[in-house]
């Protein structure tokens, strides 16, 4: 839903954003700003309706509930509600760094099917290449795919999986702040680019 926003520029691989009098780079951050808007309003909403339509279903229980996390046997708890608003952090710069991506990957391939297939591959890559490729492990803590999964760097999860203990919550706040630090820099430079050629 956010890739169409940035593909709408294009006609004919060419970007009509260079004939209009605005400056490109202000169209351009107009739309990631459009686009992360659009991804966190629909997150939220799909969030909202999941917990009223199981708390309807199941109660809404306790925030102060214990989740156990999984760094040590038996392991320590936190409160749930410590849990749902850390996650909430790193799913919003994890959110922030898909729409950083599909700016980056529509800007070079100019077509939305393409752009569609690589920023799925590479999220996903990421994603699998945090749980499943073991000889990462000892990297995983720089992979920003890793972060993808909120719930799970929160309670310890993927720490434990990964016998990593530098993947916690704090370290996905860096990696995603330097990872979406670069997006930004590399779009902005590709705009400059694009203007001069």
């Amino acid at each position: 839903m956010v890739v169409p926003l940035f593909m709408e520029k294009y006609q004919h691989e060419k970007n009509m954003d260079l004939l209009f009098p605005k400056n490109s780079i202000w169209l351009e951050n107009n739309r990631f700003v459009s686009g992360f808007f659009v991804m966190i309003f629909s997150f939220v909403l799909l969030i909202c309706v999941s917990v009223i339509v199981s708390g309807v279903f199941s109660g809404f229980g306790n925030l102060n509930y214990p989740v156990v996390i999984a760094r040590s046997v038996p392991g320590p708890t936190i409160p749930i509600i410590k849990v749902i608003l850390e996650a909430f952090i790193l799913q919003i710069l994890a959110l922030f760094s898909i729409v950083g991506l599909i700016q980056l990957v529509s800007n070079i391939t100019k077509i939305q099917n393409l752009t569609l297939l690589f920023v799925i591959g590479i999220s996903v890559c990421q994603t699998i290449a945090a749980s499943k490729l073991a000889f990462l492990n000892s990297i995983v803590n720089w992979i920003p795919g890793t972060y993808f999964n909120t719930v799970g760097i929160i309670d310890g999860t993927v720490a434990f999986n990964t016998n990593n203990s530098s993947v916690t919550f704090i370290s996905g706040i860096i990696v995603l702040f330097i990872y979406n630090s670069i997006l930004i820099l590399i779009n902005l430079l590709y705009n400059k680019y694009e203007k001069i050629h």
